[in-house]
């Protein structure tokens, strides 16, 4: 486990150089966008229409440059700071599939069953129960929040 994130700090070290120079030419290149519009308005040398696409271009290019190396060199950040044993990766996953399999218990069981209950108190009272059953919907959804968090309790 040493050696793995000795290795990525060497190539996040080794990749600040690239990032430095990919900042540059992105700076570089949204500062000389402008260029070819300017050329086109100024000067007959190219159409105007050309100049803008060309300066769009130059603009997109440089977006690439900081986006694609700014995410890279996060991403070796991210790694460094929450870099985990490869063994806990599967307690997660396990720990994923129980919360799926609650997720799913509660959307295909809990949220029918409190419609039921709504369309079975509005029909069976009536009247101008109507105007205040939706309540029963603020309820669940606070109820729900509940269930999953005994659950998330009951797991650990």
């Amino acid at each position: 486990m040493g050696s793995s994130r000795e290795h990525l700090e060497e190539q996040q070290q080794s990749y600040k150089k690239y990032l430095a120079i990919s900042i540059v030419l992105g700076v570089s290149l949204c500062i000389l966008s402008l260029t070819p519009m300017l050329l086109g308005v100024m000067t007959n040398l190219i159409p105007v229409l050309v100049g803008v696409g060309l300066m769009l271009i130059l603009i997109g290019t440089g977006t690439v440059c900081f986006t694609y190396s700014g995410n890279v060199y996060n991403a070796y950040t991210v790694l460094l700071t929450n870099g985990k044993d490869p063994n806990s990766f599967e307690e997660e996953v396990k720990a994923e599939a129980r919360r799926k399999r609650i997720d799913y218990i509660i959307d295909e069981v809990y949220w029918p069953i409190i419609v039921v209950i709504y369309f079975a108190e509005s029909f069976l009272i009536g009247g101008s129960f109507w105007a205040w059953s939706w309540v029963i919907f603020v309820l669940g959804g606070a109820l729900e929040g509940t269930i999953k968090s005994i659950f998330d309790t009951w797991d650990n």
